[in-house]
């Protein structure tokens, strides 16, 4: 049945009479298909439809419910969802068989456990617990049990199934009994714990189980079943028959069994038990006292047990191995290859020749800290046979390393590298590849080991910060194939060593910028990286900057040597010398230095130098496209800026090294993307064009040479006072060997994000939501916001008008988790805090930092406000940086109408050694005196003076004592 049949719709203007009713139109929204015609099915006609539909709690019920399973809007994805989200709406088409009317059915409503049940229960386990009902106040009555709802959560339906089974619960009220009783809230926990099956098989009734969780000494047996191998476990129980609570209770008197079962693996007990003919339990217990051969069962791997018992001839000579350290260690340690591969070579035969073997150092040693199976794995590449030959493999120190770090992968790709011992054994003396060796992955460095072509490239490009980097992004990204057969290694290696990995900058130019599917453009970027590796980088730039203007290269123009050729690959001179000039006169060249263009490209095609005739062409290319392409971006510059204010700006005013700058693309693309501040930042990239900020003084007005701003200068601060606030204010602190200085400000950032994310939740509670906002550590609201808040994504989006507070609330979780991985610190000797005077630099005050929601890059709705903070006289940037001029910090200063100068908080540029928020604190303190200004203010104080809004991100309060 659908609506339509229902209300019996003849024509057009009866369902359009029909939609005209909002909540009859937000339950088709809501409801999935199946559980609509359940619900028409219990009314008895459109009134009782219509009445029913009325209740609220039931579209905020629906709207719920179906944001839970999708995470998404029903009203898209109403018939788009996949099967296992469909699934879902079973559940409640189950609910709906309980119902005998409409009335049974709206008794769900507004109870928030059975929502939880409906919507994240598995279907078949679901069943079960309906199957259990006669009618849904029976449902209701059990599914409102906060224990059911942990029951059936994630569980697998085996496993319920089982539990049902079991314990013949036949009925609702059985159920109840269950989740009712003393310990069913442990019992459940328990229950969801795989090794508790062992348990419940001792029990044959409900009562058996209930028995074991009415005295401690029961519960404590619980509990440490939790911890050992349960493999190991279930075989002694079936070895020694303990079938009921009582023998379970004997069993676990015995410590030293119990110690053992934490670890031992069921092979060594097997063998133990055959090895000492073990029939009792008391003779393993009396066993198990023996402590060194309890600690070489615990933790020996098999294949080492097994070799043991194969060499010895009584279980005294099995003892007395046990003796042994450094054999207790071999046969924990060791990988089964290298043990076996060295038993062979050191021809042992017996109890003592394997002890000592186990007791020679450097055997002991290798087989202890090299990695699994490495040692084996170089003997055998080098055909070593015979004992000398490995001593001589022990005694080459950096081998050593090797062996120790390399993954067995990378070990394996690094052996047909070198042809001998002596070249692994150089390699292995760089730590920089030893480092490598342990860290990257073997498909990264198996690529690494092809841009090679000796062991010094290696140990050259290994020396790098940023080669895991570049490895990372270049097998699956890069259109630029480096493993090119016409171009050398060495080139290779020489541009990523020289070039591309000087820097992340370069490697992001590498892989982000847009290169179009074009063959002669490939040609174009090949022949840049084997001789032009400078212009190579410059064009990536290009390419990569059309993400800010939005032009890219004219693929036509682009013709090569090859272009010319016929079908018998013979170069059509004319045409080519037509092309050739074409390109030369698109360069603007001078005519003078055109003529000695073409002279030189005659003598080459005379003397048949083809490759000289290449050179010159792609020569030619190279400063053609890169002409090209800055002509494009002035236009566009040009266009845009006259599009949005009006006004004329030649494209001889815009200087290349202008639009070239970092700051300005950024600048320029926030300038095009914002509804808010449009105006004012357009104006000031007119007056950067201009000129007006390229003598940079203190005191001077620059960018807020306005009417506003003056009036409010003049009005709040007097000329002395006006001049000391638009001055640098640079000051140098020397923070090496500062007692003040704390050593990190890992834990000050974490308590900053965990500041501001909660306030983010109390702005999403306030819209209606009830997520916790009190937790003892900032590890618990990660946890909460990955499993509870980030649930309902789309539903707090939906509600907000500010777009963007999820994404803020997640910004600030993510840079938590960020900082718990407790990234390297920067070292810094000094400080330098100044206020920032170019404006382009105070845009970027969101950018240049970690964690700040006024980034533009992030994608952040609020970073209109650094638009604001850089044109409103009243808001300063003030930039912390290393005595290299690195940035380490930014905050924010502001003079509210009350008078009053107040800091904001600080973000960061990464970690940082010193602790530049006490010292930023120090530094506002004394400009505030300087000013003759209290310190402080009320952040609503704080008005906007040019810019149309602004974002108040909170005040941090200096201490003033």
């Amino acid at each position: 049945m659908n609506i339509i049949k229902f209300y019996n719709i003849q024509n057009a203007q009866e369902l359009e009479s029909l939609f005209e009713k909002d909540n009859v139109i937000n339950v088709l929204k809501f409801f999935f298909e199946t559980n609509l015609e359940g619900v028409l099915e219990l009314c008895e006609d459109t009134d009782d439809f219509e009445q029913f539909v009325e209740d609220d709690n039931i579209i905020s019920f629906l709207q719920k419910f179906n944001n839970d399973i999708l995470n998404t809007s029903r009203v898209n994805k109403l018939f788009k969802t996949h099967e296992n989200e469909k699934s879902k709406y079973k559940n409640l088409d189950m609910v709906l068989g309980l119902c005998s009317n409409i009335q049974d059915l709206e008794l769900i409503f507004g109870k928030k456990n059975i929502l939880k049940i409906l919507s994240e229960a598995e279907v078949d386990v679901f069943e079960f617990v309906i199957k259990l009902c006669d009618n849904i106040e029976e449902f209701i009555d059990i599914g409102e049990d906060l224990y059911l709802y942990g029951l059936l959560k994630d569980e697998p339906s085996g496993r319920f199934k089982k539990f049902i089974n079991k314990f013949n619960i036949q009925n609702s009220e059985g159920l109840k009994n269950f989740l009712e009783a003393e310990n069913s809230a442990r019992m459940l926990r328990d229950f969801n714990h795989y090794k508790m099956d062992i348990l419940i098989g001792m029990c044959c009734t409900l009562d058996d189980l209930k028995s074991f969780y009415e005295d401690e000494n029961t519960i404590k047996v619980i509990d440490t079943i939790k911890e050992l191998n349960i493999s190991s476990l279930e075989y002694l129980m079936y070895f020694f028959k303990i079938e009921c609570k009582d023998d379970l209770l004997a069993f676990f008197q015995n410590e030293k069994t119990i110690q053992v079962l934490k670890f031992v693996k069921r092979k060594n007990l097997e063998n133990i038990v055959k090895l000492y003919n073990i029939q009792k339990q008391e003779e393993l217990e009396k066993l198990f006292e023996k402590e060194n051969l309890a600690n070489l069962v615990k933790f020996a791997e098999t294949y080492s047990l097994i070799y043991m018992t194969k060499h010895i001839s009584s279980t005294e000579e099995f003892e007395w191995l046990c003796e042994s350290e450094a054999l207790r260690e071999v046969t924990k340690y060791s990988g089964e290859k290298d043990l076996f591969y060295l038993v062979y070579i050191y021809n042992i035969q017996n109890a003592i020749d394997f002890r000592e073997f186990c007791e020679n150092n450097d055997i002991r040693n290798f087989l202890k800290k090299s990695k699994y199976n490495n040692l084996y794995n170089v003997l055998k590449y080098y055909g070593i046979k015979t004992q000398n030959d490995v001593e001589k493999v022990f005694g080459k120190e950096n081998i050593t390393n090797v062996l120790y770090s390399a993954k067995k992968e990378n070990l394996d790709y690094l052996l047909q590298f070198c042809d001998n011992l002596d070249e692994l054994n150089e390699i292995g003396g760089c730590n920089h590849v030893v480092s490598i060796l342990k860290c990257l992955t073997p498909e990264h460095f198996r690529l690494l080991l092809g841009l090679c072509a000796t062991i010094k490239d290696i140990e050259k490009l290994c020396q790098n910060e940023n080669l895991k980097l570049f490895l990372e992004n270049y097998h699956s990204q890069s259109k630029i194939n480096l493993n090119q057969e016409n171009i050398s290694k060495q080139k290779i290696v020489s541009f990523l060593d020289k070039r591309l990995l000087r820097s992340k900058q370069n490697i992001r130019l590498f892989f982000d910028a847009y290169i179009p599917d074009s063959e002669n453009l490939e040609k174009l970027l090949i022949y840049c990286l084997e001789n032009k590796q400078k212009s190579l980088l410059k064009i990536l730039q290009l390419l990569r900057d059309k993400e800010y203007f939005g032009v890219g290269p004219n693929i036509d123009n682009f013709k090569t040597l090859d272009d010319f050729r016929d079908e018998n690959q013979e170069i059509k001179q004319s045409k080519l010398r037509e092309n050739f000039e074409k390109i030369v006169r698109l360069n603007q060249l001078k005519d003078k230095l055109v003529q000695k263009k073409l002279r030189e490209f005659d003598n080459l095609l005379a003397n048949g130098n083809i490759k000289g005739l290449e050179k010159l062409l792609m020569e030619n290319l190279i400063e053609y496209f890169i002409n090209t392409y800055y002509r494009k971006r002035k236009i566009k510059i040009a266009s845009n800026i006259k599009k949005e204010l009006g006004e004329h700006i030649s494209i001889g005013d815009i200087d290349i090294e202008k639009i070239d700058r970092q700051e300005f693309k950024e600048s320029y693309k926030m300038a095009l993307s914002t509804q808010i501040n449009k105006k004012q930042i357009n104006k000031l990239l007119i007056d950067y064009f201009k000129g007006k900020f390229d003598n940079l003084e203190d005191g001077k007005l620059n960018q807020y040479d306005t009417k506003r701003n003056k009036k409010w200068l003049r009005k709040h601060l007097n000329k002395k006072q006006q001049k000391i606030w638009l001055s640098r204010n640079t000051k140098i602190i020397n923070v090496l060997g500062d007692e003040d200085n704390q050593a990190e400000n890992i834990e000050s950032r974490i308590d900053h994000h965990f500041e501001v994310a909660i306030r983010k939740i109390n702005e999403i509670n306030s819209l209606g939501f009830d997520f916790e906002v009190e937790f003892d550590s900032s590890g618990n609201l990660v946890n909460y916001f990955n499993s509870e808040i980030k649930k309902s994504k789309k539903q707090i989006k939906e509600a907000s008008s500010e777009e963007d507070l999820f994404d803020d609330l997640e910004l600030q979780i993510r840079e938590i988790e960020e900082l718990f991985k407790g990234k390297k610190s920067k070292e810094a000797n000094k400080i330098i805090i100044e206020r920032e005077l170019d404006p382009l630099n105070s845009l970027m005050m969101g950018n240049r930092v970690e964690g700040s929601c006024l980034s533009f890059n992030r994608g952040l709705g609020n970073y209109y406000s650094v638009i604001s903070n850089t044109i409103d006289v009243n808001k300063a940037v003030f930039y912390v940086k290393d005595e290299n001029y690195n940035i380490l910090g930014r905050c924010l200063v502001t003079i509210g109408n009350d008078n009053k100068i107040s800091r904001y908080k600080m973000y960061y540029n990464g970690n940082v050694s010193a602790s530049i928020d006490n010292y930023f604190d120090k530094y506002i303190k004394e400009l505030s005196e300087k000013l003759g200004l209290q310190l402080n203010g009320s952040s609503r104080r704080v008005k906007k003076i040019e810019c149309d809004k602004w974002y108040d991100d909170g005040i941090k309060v200096v201490k003033e004592n």
